[in-house]
């Protein structure tokens, strides 16, 4: 006997990660809760870049990865999603914006503390406050109350390399004054020497973003060819030779998430940025001692981020090499976390 098909369709997310890499990053636990909760929703994923979208595209977690164009969003309010997750942080009326276009029936953000005169109103049908958390945690609240937070995971398979090896970025973004972040380039020279002077079997990986080859080439010249620059690779070839070192090194930055999520012992620089925010999940998070405008950019002012009052940042400048020597050092072994 005939009958009709009455199995309900699967539920489908989408996720609007629409920041840079590192917040990416730290959006993967909550794509994981969201799939363990439903298992038979599907789960896509909008990034901001072609770019990222190999690095996330494998999750287990995640059905599709696109990129953000008018063509992808159109293409993605014709499909209606059951509800979208935009993630932290979004507290610009362009979030609000994309998350309205994109069109899910039931649309999840946060309700940020600095409220902004350029919002869009009932953009989002379910607003969560913003938690004193980090960004972790803040993703995870968007997807259900009550979620333990656990660092950012990607399996990604290292390519062969000497040990030890340590990783260094010494860069950052430099949109919207976040070149701030940016501990200074013969800091980073300094510490690097006496790691090589420390560590005669050592070899140093210094890792460039776009527009970084000036910066990265001023820290590593005369330094010798146990030095390298890696520069001008696809992401997923970053983060495989990210996966194969030893340590890694790095401003509050997309990389050094992304040395967290593959598993290696990270130090993190911090100056203007909030650890409380921001920090590498089970590893070190430096600051500068006695800076006492710093942070300078805290989670109360999410969306905000005002000049530096000082003729250089204090709070990257006072962070001394021999402070961040002492925190690496002992990660250079490598059965150190």
């Amino acid at each position: 006997m005939g009958g009709t098909n009455t199995t309900p369709a699967a539920e489908r997310s989408l996720f609007l990660c629409l920041q840079g890499l590192g917040n990416l990053i730290l959006a993967e636990p909550a794509i994981a809760a969201a799939e363990a909760r439903r298992p038979e929703a599907t789960v896509t994923v909008l990034v901001r870049r072609r770019a990222y979208m190999p690095l996330i595209a494998a999750h287990p977690a995640v059905d599709e990865v696109v990129a953000l164009s008018p063509a992808t969003l159109l293409a993605l309010r014709r499909r209606r999603f059951d509800r979208s997750y935009t993630c932290f942080p979004a507290n610009d009326y362009r979030f609000d914006l994309i998350t309205r276009l994109a069109g899910a029936r039931q649309r999840v953000g946060h309700r940020y503390p600095l409220r902004k005169r350029l919002r869009l109103p009932a953009t989002y049908t379910r607003e969560v406050p913003v938690a004193v958390a980090d960004d972790v945690q803040q993703n995870l609240n968007l997807v259900a109350a009550g979620l333990d937070a656990r660092p950012p995971r990607l399996a990604v398979a290292p390519v062969a390399a000497p040990t030890p090896l340590l990783g260094v970025h010494p860069g950052s973004s430099t949109a919207h004054r976040m070149a701030l972040k940016r501990w200074p380039a013969g800091h980073f020279r300094g510490v690097i020497e006496r790691a090589l002077g420390e560590r005669p079997d050592l070899t140093v990986w210094l890792f460039a973003g776009p527009e970084e080859g000036e910066l990265v080439a001023s820290i590593a010249a005369g330094l010798g060819e146990r030095v390298v620059v890696v520069t001008d690779l696809p992401l997923m070839e970053v983060a495989q030779r990210i996966a194969a070192c030893t340590c890694f090194l790095a401003n509050d930055s997309g990389l050094m998430h992304l040395a967290v999520a593959v598993g290696v012992p990270t130090v993190g620089l911090f100056g203007p940025t909030d650890p409380a925010r921001t920090a590498p999940r089970g590893h070190i998070a430096l600051q500068a001692r006695g800076v006492d405008c710093a942070p300078c950019w805290p989670l109360r002012g999410v969306g905000h981020r005002p000049p530096c009052a000082h003729a250089e940042p204090l709070c990257m400048v006072r962070l001394t090499p021999d402070q961040v020597w002492s925190a690496m050092a002992p990660r250079l072994t490598a059965d150190v976390p």
